[in-house]
Parts: structure tokens; C-alpha cells; sequence
């Protein structure tokens, strides 16, 4: 086993067994590793291990995910420490997201053109960072429900049980009528997706992703 593989699968072994004093040390293994994927798996693994400490250390998730996020510069290295903001519902970093953010699902998504930003400046615009945002701003809870329909089935990986808990929180604040209308949204999207997916000639969508849809159908449902 390389030693990237050890440190990632040591973080993950002590994040599951709730390893807290271990924190600052995977963090700093973490932190080392040349690889930005790599940091990305680890970063992970110091974040959920945070979450299930005590408050000192879940109160560090903030400083910890500001630090990725002007470390990092590719899309893919970022998207772990912006799905751990939205997860951990870390809103302090609000400002650090709208830097990263596209203003539109137009507008060029990637780093910018140039080797490196000066502290403080966005590094590139990237659309997962203005998702999360409009799921933080969203007051209306039919267009939320919609928005994180959408945000479940399109990022997948790694944000489906907190879709679903999120989900469920909401179904209690809308009427039945609502939660109808966000099931045929979930039954349209799900079609949407296996249409783009078949005219891409891509295999079909992971269980889940397609379970998504029978979990707002049953949400729906319910009383």
C-alpha cells in the first residue's frame, strides 16, 4: 500500500471510530499530501470525524474549510470542502463560496487563466458553489424541495443521506399538495437525466440516484 493510500485509509478507520484526539494529526497528514484529490479524501474523513466530537472541535470545521478553499484551485479538489460547507451548514463561509461562484448556470465554469491569485481572490468560478448558495438563500419551501431534488440527483456521491434528511425536515412544512408537485418534479428530473444519460451513451444512473426518486415519491405520501 502507498503511503497516500495508508494516510487516506487510516483517516477514514479513525473518523469512523470517532478518533477525536487524532484530529490535528490526520488534519496535518492531510494537509501534507501532494496530491489534491488525495488532501480532498482526507479532508473528508477530518471533517465527519469533527462532527462527531465535542463542540471545540466542530467549531474549527469553519477555519478548517477556509483553508481548502483557498488552497485548492481545480474543480474536483474543491468540491469535497464545498460539499463539507454545505453538509456541516457552515454559513460563515458565505463570502469564501460567493468568491468561488458562478453567477449563472451560463456563465464559464473552471479556474481562471492565470498561475495563481493574490490571498483574498477567487482562484475560478465553479457552479457547485453557487447551488449551495441558493439552497442557503431559498425562503420559499416548494423551491427548495425542488433545489435539492435537483442538487441530490445531479451531485450524487456523497450528499444523498443529507438530501434525504434535509428533504424530510421540509416535507413537514409543506401541504400535500406541495409534496405532490416536488414528487413529479423528482419523477421529471430522474426522466431528464436517464434521457441525457441515453443520447450520451452513458451506462444507466447509480441506485443512488434513481432511489432518490422513490424517496420524495414516498415523502409524498405520507402524511
Amino acid at each position: 500500500m502507498s503511503p497516500v493510500v495508508a494516510v487516506e485509509e487510516a483517516a477514514k478507520a479513525l473518523a469512523r471510530r470517532g478518533r477525536s484526539e487524532c484530529f490535528d494529526l490526520i488534519l496535518g497528514a492531510g494537509t501534507a499530501l501532494p496530491d489534491s484529490v488525495w488532501r480532498g479524501q482526507v479532508l473528508d474523513s477530518v471533517v465527519r470525524l469533527a462532527e462527531l466530537s465535542e463542540p471545540s472541535l466542530r467549531k474549527r470545521i469553519p477555519e478548517v474549510l477556509r483553508t481548502a478553499l483557498a488552497r485548492e484551485r481545480e474543480e474536483w479538489a474543491l468540491r469535497v470542502p464545498i460539499l463539507c460547507a454545505w453538509r456541516t451548514d457552515s454559513r460563515e463561509l458565505r463570502g469564501d463560496l460567493d468568491r468561488l461562484a458562478t453567477a449563472g448556470p451560463l456563465e464559464y465554469e473552471g479556474p481562471l487563466q492565470k498561475p495563481a491569485a493574490p490571498d483574498g481572490e477567487a482562484h475560478g468560478r465553479f457552479h457547485l458553489a453557487r447551488k449551495v448558495l441558493s439552497l442557503w438563500d431559498e425562503q420559499d419551501p416548494l423551491t427548495r424541495g425542488r433545489l435539492l431534488v435537483a442538487f441530490g440527483f445531479e451531485e450524487g456521491t456523497g450528499v444523498e443521506k443529507t438530501v434525504r434528511r434535509r428533504l424530510a425536515d421540509l416535507a413537514r412544512s409543506l401541504t400535500p399538495a406541495d409534496r405532490r408537485e416536488l414528487a413529479g418534479f423528482a419523477a421529471w428530473y430522474e426522466q431528464r437525466l436517464a434521457d441525457r444519460r441515453k443520447q450520451r451513451g452513458e451506462p444507466p444512473a447509480p441506485s443512488s440516484r434513481t432511489d432518490l426518486g422513490d424517496f420524495v415519491r414516498e415523502l409524498s405520501a405520507s402524511n
